[in-house]
């Protein structure tokens, strides 16, 4: 049972960690598509553009392999979750940023409603936002075409809310 059970968790671990690979992996190939294109070779600011859409992916996916690092630490006991003053709409914006390619080819409108006042947290950044990437690419990715994705931060009595809905099927 202890072995099925070990297995289960070793299973769901690599299939979590294809999906967090195949984002940035999809995003790097998308910009380089679009840095092949004649127009946008022409277009310095384009290809600044794309460039640093690459850069940012890269470094997503660096993240995604201390992740990975990390779990192994975990495992041994040696990590500590790193909290620190972070402000949540800084972290869903830049989230949001890395998305945009992914918005492009899959046109969906985006809202965000961002009133958490105050909006600075005690939290682990790199968490954050790999729970952010992770809702926004589903939220994106099994969105109905040309659907709404809704991000929104308001702080409550005694917590702070933050909402990530999308127009899709849904999960029953």
């Amino acid at each position: 049972f202890t072995q099925r059970r070990l297995n289960e968790i070793k299973r769901d671990f690599i299939n979590n960690m294809t999906h967090e690979l195949k984002t940035p992996i999809a995003t790097i190939s998308i910009a380089v598509d679009a840095l092949k294109s004649p127009k946008v070779q022409s277009e310095l600011k384009s290809v600044n553009y794309y460039g640093n859409i690459i850069k940012e992916a890269n470094s997503r996916m660096n993240k995604h392999v201390e992740v990975i690092l990390q779990a192994a630490q975990l495992e041994k006991k040696e990590y500590e979750i790193k909290k620190a003053p972070v402000d949540i709409h800084d972290i869903l914006f830049g989230v949001l940023d890395t998305f945009k390619l992914q918005l492009d080819e899959k046109p969906s409108m985006v809202q965000t409603n961002f009133e958490a006042d105050p909006s600075l947290i005690e939290a682990d950044e790199e968490y954050l936002i790999h729970v952010f990437s992770n809702l926004i690419d589903n939220a994106i990715k099994f969105n109905r075409e040309e659907g709404c994705v809704e991000i929104s931060a308001k702080v409550m009595p005694t917590t702070l809310e933050l909402t990530v809905a999308d127009t899709g099927a849904g999960i029953a």
